[in-house]
């Protein structure tokens, strides 16, 4: 559940376009831009709504609620049987 919170650092790098050297685009892989980022989220939340209770009341609903749909569409249906993708087309390394 860690790595639904967290961004991870990629272990090759396959984009190495310029856009990827700049400071902003790179901050964006940083777990301390991710906690920030949410801490901003929930005080500009708290600051429209009024009260912070209900702001964290919503806030942790709707992660909760991510969590749940994450976990679901990475794991699949609950039979056991998970489909990574479907092709319309035979592979040349299809054993059907």
């Amino acid at each position: 559940m860690y790595l639904c919170l967290f961004p991870t650092r990629p272990n090759s790098t396959v984009a190495n376009d310029e856009i990827h050297q700049i400071v902003v685009v790179s901050a964006g892989v940083e777990p301390v831009f991710a906690v920030v980022v949410q801490a901003f989220n929930l005080l500009l939340l708290s600051a429209l709504v009024g009260d912070w209770r209900f702001a964290v009341a919503i806030w942790l609903g709707t992660r909760i609620f991510a969590l749940w749909v994450n976990m679901i569409q990475t794991t699949g249906p609950m039979t056991g049987a998970t489909v990574i993708a479907v092709t319309r087309w035979r592979q040349r390394d299809d054993n059907r």
